[in-house]
């Protein structure tokens, strides 16, 4: 695996949407470490963290949009029964498992954390494929977002890299 760049940085900063990804704790607990498994969990967690900003620059724009209406307590329980699941079912455990699979020393111990990466993973595509609320949360008239080009080309992504 080649050694990471500052280009490589800069164009997953820009795809993600965040700053500062050479920051990462995993990054800098793996002493820079350049395994595909690294970069994967640095990916994971950069696009959720992008989808929970998606999440709150939509609920600005709502309440922005409405705020001579009072619809903060109603959009606050909409946000609980309709948006949280989304991010209850596309979680932390990836990053979790693969911090497993970075961390094992042992080659067949190695193998079965990356088997059961490519299981969450699985489990993250299905519900992206069959989720109803990441297409009506994409199709919001208030802010424009892409919450669902943006998963699927990264577990794609992912998917090709933890083969």
């Amino acid at each position: 695996m080649p050694e990471l760049t500052d280009a490589h940085f800069d164009w997953a900063e820009k795809f993600c949407g965040i700053a500062n990804l050479r920051d990462q704790p995993a990054l800098a607990a793996s002493g820079a470490a350049q395994g595909v498994h690294v970069k994967s969990r640095l990916v994971w967690t950069a696009t959720r963290q992008k989808v929970e900003g998606d999440l709150a620059k939509l609920k600005r724009g709502i309440l922005t949009a409405c705020d001579e209406q009072d619809i903060e307590a109603a959009l606050e329980a909409a946000f609980r029964s309709e948006v949280e699941p989304v991010l209850a079912n596309l979680d932390d455990s990836l990053a979790h498992k693969l911090d497993e699979v970075n961390k094992a020393a042992d080659p067949a111990e190695r193998e079965k954390y990356l088997a059961d990466a490519r299981q969450i993973l699985r489990r993250y595509q299905s519900f992206v494929a069959s989720a109803p609320i990441i297409a009506k949360l994409d199709a919001n008239p208030f802010v424009k977002l892409g919450i669902g080009a943006t998963l699927t080309k990264t577990l794609s992504g992912l998917n090709a890299a933890l083969r």
